[in-house]
């Protein structure tokens, strides 16, 4: 299929670009630090983007891409880097990769949730400054992991847990998991009752409306004093300023997050939410990195484009977040959704910020 593409990405491996150049389309390779200015440059002419960068891609950003059709977000949570409404009312479907990366996140949800118990990063930068600290941890066996979102990641994680380290698990979902609980022995509950009872915390709930700030300060208030919480979902499922009191107050233990309420970070002086200045031992923050494995890569980037060109040949994929562009798709109507190109093969770098980073930022993909 020939269609021009821009993705924003870090660095590529070979088999990437293979990939890539294997669809028959043109692609235009940009780094992860496009500015509004240079995101909607990039995207003149463009009928599909894979954003795999931290672009904020606005109703602005959108009205000023005519040409296009669809967004592939490389990932799940798209809904903090792009407007999925907006994009429906521009006829633009917007599509993620659930699934793709879903044993990445668990293996690195548990790794969070081992450096925040047993204090690994705390005690490796203090050991490393001249300290000896001695720090008395306690097992994970035993223990009872509380779930929220008991999805194709939440489960993994459960798995993990139980036959890993011989914890208990409970669990807070929309929906019953019946085939979850007797293939591992999960028990459900109702969320005020999981943050009382659990040990540990990992957020799997997908983010929008009806889950943004769901540990505010009367959920976080629930926990018991020394409890752990993993995020490895969005940052927005937390409220940021019931969470820093209570860090800074010790009314709760620790806190790991992938990623941010801003992205990239800034200064910690220039933090509104103040976390960015708690120490490690109160406060872990990884920059959205838990899916970023070779082999999740490989698989979120193949289905992005599975689903790029089941929209642009046939309107439809069964990874579309917002259904609803198709009313305003007049492409769709006109059958023009993707234009033969003599070039179609072509896989583009330019220059002003592919090839800076190229230089300077060792691949994310080893």
């Amino acid at each position: 299929m020939t269609y021009r593409a821009l993705f924003t990405t870090n660095p590529l491996d070979p088999a990437a670009l293979d990939s890539l150049a294997a669809t028959g389309a043109e692609f235009q390779i940009e780094g992860v630090d496009l500015d509004p200015s240079e995101l909607l440059a990039a995207l003149r002419g463009k009928e599909a983007y894979i954003l795999g960068g931290v672009e904020n891609v606005t109703e602005q950003t959108l009205a000023a891409a005519p040409d296009l059709k669809v967004v592939a977000f490389l990932g799940v949570g798209y809904r903090a880097f792009v407007d999925a409404d907006a994009a429906a009312r521009h006829g633009i479907a917007v599509t993620n990769a659930p699934g793709a990366n879903a044993q990445a996140v668990a293996e690195f949800t548990v790794a969070l949730m081992l450096d925040s118990v047993r204090r690994v990063t705390s005690l490796s930068n203090e050991t490393k400054a001249g300290g000896w600290p001695v720090f008395r941890a306690a097992n994970l066996e035993g223990r009872i992991l509380g779930i929220v979102g008991m999805g194709t990641i939440g489960a993994t994680v459960a798995r993990i847990a139980i036959q890993g380290f011989g914890m208990s698990v409970v669990y807070c979902s929309r929906h019953q998991k019946p085939d979850v609980e007797q293939a591992l022995g999960v028990r459900r509950l109702a969320l005020p009752a999981l943050l009382e009872e659990a040990d540990v915390v990992s957020l799997h709930a997908a983010f929008g409306p009806d889950t943004a700030g769901i540990l505010d300060a009367a959920a976080l208030a629930r926990l018991r004093p020394d409890a752990v919480v993993v995020n490895t979902s969005e940052a927005e499922l937390i409220e940021p300023h019931a969470l820093h009191d209570a860090l800074a107050e010790g009314r709760i233990g620790c806190v790991a997050m992938d990623g941010y309420y801003i992205e990239p970070v800034p200064a910690p002086a220039d933090d509104p939410y103040g976390l960015l200045c708690l120490p490690d031992d109160r406060f872990l923050l990884t920059p959205h990195t838990a899916f970023f494995t070779r082999e999740s890569f490989t698989r979120t980037l193949a289905t992005n484009l599975r689903s790029i060109e089941n929209v642009l040949s046939t309107g439809t994929d069964e990874r579309v977040v917002n259904p609803a562009f198709a009313a305003s798709a007049s492409w769709l109507r006109s059958g023009s959704g993707v234009a033969p190109r003599a070039d179609a093969s072509l896989v583009s770098h330019v220059p002003t910020v592919s090839d800076r980073l190229q230089s300077n930022v060792a691949p994310a993909v080893p």
